[in-house]
């Protein structure tokens, strides 16, 4: 009897030491994907604004952007959610890391989207 309960115990203190287990994996996951099928999407040239836009930061296509967004969108996100779903100590650290950065990005897209600092065919 007491061999079943110390089962239960350390069944219960591995998921107390991973609560959040699954939903670190399946965030990072859809993140991924969605990183993967951005990617995508750039590289082919669908459903993208004009190349036109990327002229005045010297690009002439969208391969360079997609490329980029798969490197530090969808990759890490496929790394952290295979960290997350193997239990590795890495991945709680991992699932976290972008975020200090997402105001600064968040701040380089809307100067890109509305044109403050930057000059495209989009602001007169």
């Amino acid at each position: 009897m007491g061999q079943g309960l110390d089962a239960i115990d350390q069944s219960r203190s591995a998921m107390l030491a991973w609560p959040f287990r699954k939903t670190f994996a399946l965030v990072e996951g859809l993140t991924a994907v969605g990183g993967v099928m951005g990617s995508v999407m750039l590289i082919a040239g669908t459903g993208t604004r004009p190349v036109s836009v990327l002229r005045s930061v010297g690009l002439t296509s969208w391969v360079l952007p997609g490329l980029w967004l798969f490197a530090t969108a969808a990759a890490p996100s496929a790394v952290a959610a295979v960290l997350a779903w193997r239990k590795s100590e890495w991945a709680p650290p991992l699932c976290c890391w972008p975020a200090p950065r997402w105001p600064s990005s968040l701040l380089c897209r809307f100067r890109f989207s509305v044109g403050v600092g930057c000059r495209h065919s989009l602001v007169p």
